[in-house]
């Protein structure tokens, strides 16, 4: 006969610490969007400026002018939509991010304050490493 499943014992669980790593990890995704923001502002402005570019080398002679200005004119339009665009999701994607930021890390400085520091301080580690025809050092870094 097997033995009986030895059950573990539950307690009350242990609240995450408040000490503003939500805020951190939120405020690193907002940059990151803000950022990405930035890219579609600059594509958005390359985009635009290649058709204004096209445009002003059309030839109002050719046959199919009309239907050539048409498409490059929409080109330019959804360039400057994606301008638009990029410009408001990174500036508060940005605005955002660094704000959550600066709140985490003083809350996170608060913390430690009150409750000393723990095992997540920040460290630097400098450790020699070696194998198989290679020796070095490792740099390693905690956060």
């Amino acid at each position: 006969a097997a033995p009986p499943p030895i059950e573990d014992e539950k307690g009350p669980r242990k609240k995450a610490p408040r000490d503003g790593r939500g805020l951190i990890a939120g405020g690193s995704v907002f940059l990151l969007v803000g950022v990405a923001g930035l890219g579609m502002l600059g594509a958005g402005l390359a985009t635009a400026s290649r058709a204004q570019k096209d445009i002003e080398k059309l030839n109002e002679s050719d046959l199919d002018y009309q239907s050539t200005f048409d498409a490059i004119d929409a080109k330019g339009k959804r360039g400057n939509t994606l301008t638009y665009a990029g410009a408001a999701v990174g500036a508060v994607g940005l605005a955002a991010g660094i704000a959550m930021l600066v709140i985490g890390v003083k809350k996170r400085n608060k913390y430690r304050e009150e409750h000393g520091s723990d095992e997540t301080t920040a460290s630097l580690r400098l450790l020699p490493t070696a194998g198989r025809g290679q020796a070095g050092l490792v740099l390693l870094g905690r956060f």
